[in-house]
């Protein structure tokens, strides 16, 4: 058996080699399941950043939307069914700002002498809506 020794050394050294192959198989394992996870990290954050971009995008529209309808009325004259339309779409896109963005909500006041529905400080000053979006 003395003269085999080099037998025990190779089988010493296959199953060295073994023991390396699956020590990095596992680190393999590791390394892509926090690949994976990093992965599914990062689709979740552009998933929350296309829906935030998103909604920003609607509300400025929308804004843009009922300031339109609003300064549209200074070219009509007051109860034809011209100025109704444009009262009735200002006052939709109103309504949508309050459903979306509830702080405006402290700031809506119905104008009784145009049916027009504002958003007013204090003071009974138009505030600026494009602060909310800035």
């Amino acid at each position: 058996m003395a003269e085999h020794w080099y037998l025990l050394v190779i089988i010493a050294a296959i199953a060295a080699l073994i023991a390396i192959m699956a020590i990095s198989i596992a680190k393999y394992n590791e390394l892509s399941k926090a690949e994976q996870e990093a992965a599914d990290t990062a689709k979740a954050t552009a998933d929350a950043y296309n829906k935030t971009k998103t909604a920003f995008e609607e509300l400025k529209s929308t804004i843009e939307d009922y300031k339109d309808a609003k300064d549209a009325l200074s070219d009509l004259r007051q109860g034809t069914q011209e100025w109704t339309d444009t009262i009735n779409s200002a006052n939709e896109k109103a309504n949508e700002l309050l459903n979306t963005y509830s702080e405006l909500r402290q700031y809506a006041h119905f104008n009784a002498n145009t049916g027009l529905m504002e958003f007013l400080d204090a003071s009974g000053n138009e505030i600026d809506l494009d602060k909310f979006v800035e």
